[in-house]
């Protein structure tokens, strides 16, 4: 067991929550209810000098691999629409339990973050989509390193953030909901090499925007704190040590080839060579081997488009003629429209203050 073996933990202080049948038992199923409970009792009593881990990862049945930790979860995660003016980007993060009831971002700090005295240490690992700012803390792009595909100019955001004030109006706040429970969409792809596209939906809040007693929408605070930058409001407070590993940023979808090469697994590896890197070092080198598993899926669907052309399945007047092949239409179609080509994934760090990259990363 890689945490016991290279961190010294003991059995009795992991907790492990999976779903389906790989639930050992019905209270440690991953329902809102069960994540929160287990989330209170990991941090109750908590004092300086104590160390916690969460981990919460997206698994494929095929792969069944798990790895321990002080508590890990299998979810999903996703974006609903802000309607208070407190995301930067006018979307809230949430993971999505098995029972279908969002655990927005705000709710997993107050829970799993705020509680932590200062001296004590948190490390959070969320291998989902849409999870560079899953536990809403102010710092990560000031925490990201350089590599050649990402870094190549100023950050976007005064122009990012321009749209966000236009996003904050009476107008999209009520705009119509989507009130059904999302259900995850993961793509098994006909070709061998493509592997698991693991995607969220997006959809919006269920808490409906309320006026102020004059009738008028009120100006919501500032929300950027850190631009990676000029603008970095890192003032030292009293707080508890917290890092967020986040497979990828806000706005994109986790990915696995067919593998198994998820964050998890490449994590696990990275950390069996050197349990304790440097956070600058780890995340360059968790960030260049994403890279190359998005760049090899990207080549397998550059691959499967012209298999189809030559075989002449990309030709509408080809019919489909069993149901092997009306599902890989399907399925063609679907990350057609997804444009694959477009996704890439790019793991964050996120914290209370700016970190001194140069530290070391424990677990």
């Amino acid at each position: 067991m890689f945490y016991l073996d290279v961190y010294g933990y003991k059995d009795a202080d992991i907790i492990v929550m999976l779903d389906g049948e790989m639930t050992a038992h019905p209270y440690l199923a991953p329902t809102r209810e069960n994540i929160l409970r287990e989330i209170r009792k990991l941090v109750k009593d908590a004092k300086p000098g104590d160390h916690f881990t969460f981990h919460c990862e997206w698994y494929s049945i095929d792969h069944n691999q798990t790895s321990p930790f002080c508590t890990q979860v299998s979810g999903h995660s996703t974006q609903l629409t802000n309607k208070t003016g407190t995301e930067e980007d006018g979307m809230d993060e949430a993971l999505i339990p098995i029972d279908g009831k969002y655990l927005i971002d705000n709710l997993l700090r107050k829970y799993l973050v705020d509680p932590l005295p200062p001296g004590s240490t948190l490390v959070a690992i969320f291998d989902t989509c849409h999870s560079g700012s899953l536990l809403d803390l102010p710092h990560y792009r000031c925490n990201r390193v350089y590599v050649p595909w990402l870094s190549r100019g100023k950050s976007s955001l005064p122009l990012y953030y321009g749209v966000q004030v236009a996003t904050n109006d009476m107008a999209s706040r009520n705009a119509s909901r989507n009130t059904e429970q999302p259900t995850s969409s993961q793509i098994h792809s006909p070709s061998p090499r493509m592997g698991f596209v693991r995607e969220e939906p997006a959809v919006e809040s269920e808490t409906p925007w309320e006026p102020t007693s004059t009738g008028l929408a009120s100006s919501p605070p500032p929300t950027v704190k850190c631009d990676g930058f000029g603008l970095c409001d890192n003032v030292s407070a009293e707080v508890a040590h917290v890092i967020a590993l986040g497979a990828c940023k806000d706005a994109q979808n986790a990915w696995e080839d067919v593998h198994g090469h998820s964050m998890t697994a490449v994590l696990v590896e990275l950390l069996e060579r050197d349990p304790s890197p440097r956070l600058n070092d780890l995340m360059r080198a968790l960030s260049h081997r994403t890279y190359e598993t998005v760049c090899r899926l990207h080549t397998a669907w550059q691959d499967w488009e012209v298999e189809r052309e030559r075989t002449g399945r990309g030709n509408d007047n080809h019919p489909a003629r069993t149901p092997e092949e009306e599902e890989e239409d399907r399925q063609f179609m679907m990350m057609k429209m997804s444009e694959p080509l477009k996704r890439f994934q790019d793991p964050q760090l996120a914290s209370h203050i700016k970190l001194d990259m140069h530290m070391t990363f424990m677990l």
